[in-house]
């Protein structure tokens, strides 16, 4: 299947430039994983992606601040699912 370029794109790069924290939300199956791991290698800094669905993951945030403590020098990629 091929990738659909999304419009977002340089936009979320720009708004990684100036903030701390951009949310990118949506349903499920819309390119949401696909557009961070695109952004992924876009991205200046090291990064990070954390699956939520992944137990390794998962376990990795059971105790969030001491672990994002760790990688403050990092973008962390966190995919989130809307449910509506």
């Amino acid at each position: 299947m091929a990738y659909i370029d999304r419009k977002q794109k340089d936009y979320i790069l720009k708004l990684l430039s100036i903030f701390p924290v951009v949310g990118i939300i949506g349903g499920r199956q819309v390119g949401k994983t696909t557009l961070i791991k695109l952004l992924q290698q876009k991205i200046e800094k090291p990064s990070i992606y954390i699956d939520l669905e992944s137990d390794a993951d998962a376990l990795k945030l059971r105790m969030p601040e001491l672990y994002l403590k760790q990688h403050l020098d990092k973008c962390i990629l966190i995919p989130k699912t809307t449910i509506y």
